[in-house]
Order: C-alpha cells, then structure tokens, then sequence
C-alpha cells in the first residue's frame, strides 16, 4: 500500500471511529430521563387538584380544592370546619395539590404546590393539632448525578449516624437541585408524597427510629393505620411507605390507630410492606426536595429492593443511570440523606430495624448485561467491520 493509500485510509478511519464514538455510543448509553415530558409524566402521578400539569398556580391557597368531610366526634382533631356534636361531629377541610413541570433555560423544573392535607381522613388524637400547610417549591426535575460525585460520603461508624440518624440531614437540599422555596418549607421535610402529605425525615424528634428506636428505652411514636400522625406544629406526615399514599388504595371513611389495627400494631414493617402487594411494580410514591423520585419498594420487574442500595436509600436503577429513592422496610425507610451516597461498611445504630447492607446495583457502574451492553458490543464490533472493509478496499 503506497504512502498516500495509506493516508487516505486513516483518515476515513478517523472519521469513521470519531461518528461512532460521537453520534453511536451516546444513542446506546442514554442520558438521564429528566426532559420535560419525562417530568410531566411523574406530575401526572400526583393526586391533583388543579386541572392541568403545566400551569402551577398562583399560590397554594388558589389551587382548587376537593373537600373532604370526615367523622371526628369527641376525641378526634379537626383541619378544617367543624359541623354538629358529640359523636356525630364532623370535620369538613380542602384537599388541594398541583404539580406541574415548566422548562427553564432548557431545564425541566417541576414545581409542588399542597396544603399538606390528604383527600382521606386521618386520625388524629383531639390532644393534638393538624392543621393546613403551605408547601410551595420549585425543583429541577430528577437532576443528573453519578456514582462519582456523591452527596454523602460517610467513612466510620460515628459519621454514618451523623449522616443518618439526625432530623437536619434533609435541611440543606444539594446546589445542582437549584431548589427554591415560595412557601413554607419545613426543614425536616425530605419528599412530599402524591397524596399532598408531607413525608418528614425518618427520624424521630429524639434522632433515632420512630418505631424501631435504638436505644429501646426511647418510646415508639404513635401513628394511625395510616402510618401518619402530627408533629407539635400539626404537620401531619409520613416518616415511610403507605399504601394510603395510591389514590387507589385511599380508605373511605374514619381510619384507626395503629394500636388499634391488629397487623400494624404487631409488626409495623410488615405492615407497611404488605400494602404493596398488588403494586410491585415501579411505583411513584412522591418527589423529593432534590428533584429526585421517590418509588415504592419494587423495581419494574416486581423485585422487592433490598440491594443496590447507598447510604442515603438511593438506587441507580436503569441502564440510563437515573437515581431515585426507594421505599424499603428498613431504617430509615425512605431517605436517611441526600443522594447520591456512597457503600460504606457501617450501618445506622439509631433503630434496631436498620438496613445492614449496602452495595451498588450493576447500573451505578454501567455493567449490567442487556441492552444497553449488546449496543456497544455491537457498536465496537461494527467499527472493526467498518475498519476491515476500508483496509481490504486498498489493498
């Protein structure tokens, strides 16, 4: 082959190896799924009350309002109105939610509009306060992140409770979310669920489990069969999973405590899991403060999580490498932190129900086999094709 065939042919393979690695490559290796359609899909999972998806309103106090009216008699508080006497009073108060998702300088930014208040009747002692909220944030939606550049980066068993264990871990939302606050946004909340309701840190006010508290000496906290109850400011939240949270599971009528529900009062993690016997699959549950998704505690194929998981309960969990939060029957139930977080070797010393192991899914890396493995096999494998025709073309 004289010099200049030879010339010719490596530039055409040049040229060649660069549109592949360019232009094939990143069509096999998707980007994250956080486009605005993609979060107009996820708003759409929201129990709203406004009519449309791409308009948010004016402030929560205009979202139109579904009114519910439930039983509350003598010992049990009231959100809203109260009607009639004894143990015949009721309670009248608005359910209103709007999730919507606009784009921004080519940003997806899903804004969560609620008054913090379900279309379902909870139960709540009449010691204790429930009142309307005002929750107002905007969020970019389901923001790229990597295995790479974690959020929390524990290394000892003293800095994965100071990760974990403490009610503040969700204060400061992470800059790359570019999270903004119109409304009331209470410092311990990590997700609102698609119900409207808050869902709060995992932990207690005393920094351990609020049902499997670590020490034993400290009280489990009372929640209806909900698995929701207030706090001193009447917030009235979730610290995990429920299946109260799906519009299609939604009780009708007066609820009971959980003291008073055989199953939630006997085992409490069973009890929250088994509300999502006929929902394995991969379920929106709610959004959190970062942007990221919160799902149910089954991946797509109805395999319940219990690996792949960070320190912070997050999971790369699709050949896209999207990061989401995954509800589990393990402390701290939801999010002990914000994600992405790393695998250490330590785990939460604050419940006696805490997760014992964590370890990257194949997605965190990029190794799994499937799809997206074979398209750059069959990427690399068409680049030597391509290269061998070229070569035997000058010869």
């Amino acid at each position: 082959m004289s010099g200049t065939k030879r010339m010719m042919l490596m530039a055409r393979v040049s040229v060649c190896v660069t549109f592949f690695l360019l232009c094939v490559i990143p069509l096999c290796c998707a980007a994250t799924s956080n486009s605005l359609s993609d979060c107009l899909v996820v708003a759409a999972k929201f129990n709203n009350t406004c009519t449309s998806t791409s308009t948010a309103a004016a402030s929560v106090s205009a979202i139109p309002a579904k009114s519910v009216t439930c039983t509350v008699g003598t010992t049990l508080a009231c959100a809203g109105t109260t009607s009639g006497s004894g143990s015949s009073k009721t309670c009248t108060f608005d359910h209103k939610l709007c999730v919507t998702c606009a784009e921004v300088n080519g940003i997806a930014r899903i804004r969560v509009q609620s008054n913090g208040l379900p279309a379902r009747c909870p139960n709540v002692p009449s010691a204790s306060t429930i009142s309307e909220q005002n929750i107002d944030f905007t969020v970019n939606f389901n923001p790229e992140v990597t295995v790479n550049a974690t959020n929390t980066s524990p290394t000892s068993q003293t800095e994965v409770n100071s990760a974990v264990c403490t009610t503040s871990a969700h204060q400061t939302v992470p800059t790359a979310s570019s999270f903004t606050c119109t409304g009331t946004c209470e410092n311990t909340l990590f997700a609102v669920a698609i119900d409207g309701t808050s869902i709060l840190n995992p932990n207690s006010a005393n920094d351990v489990d609020p049902f499997y508290p670590s020490p034993t000496s400290v009280a489990t906290e009372m929640v209806d069969s909900c698995l929701s109850h207030t706090q001193v400011s009447g917030i009235y939240h979730y610290h995990t999973m429920s299946s109260c949270q799906l519009s299609s599971n939604y009780p009708s009528g007066a609820i009971n405590p959980c003291a008073g529900t055989a199953a939630c009062n006997n085992q409490i993690s069973s009890y929250m899991l088994s509300g999502f016997a006929n929902q394995k699959n991969l379920t929106v549950l709610g959004l959190a403060k970062d942007g990221h998704v919160l799902f149910g505690p089954y991946l797509a194929d109805g395999t319940q999580v219990t690996t792949g998981l960070d320190v912070c309960n997050g999971r790369f969990y699709d050949s896209n490498q999207n990061y989401a939060y995954f509800a589990t029957d393990k402390f701290p139930y939801t999010s002990g932190c914000w994600g992405p977080g790393t695998y250490p070797s330590y785990y939460p010393t604050c419940s006696t129900n805490a997760i014992s192991s964590y370890t990257q899914s194949c997605y965190a890396t990029n190794t799994c086999s499937g799809a997206s493995a074979q398209s750059v096999s069959w990427t690399l494998g068409t680049i030597v094709m391509v290269v061998a025709v070229l070569t035997s073309s000058y010869q």
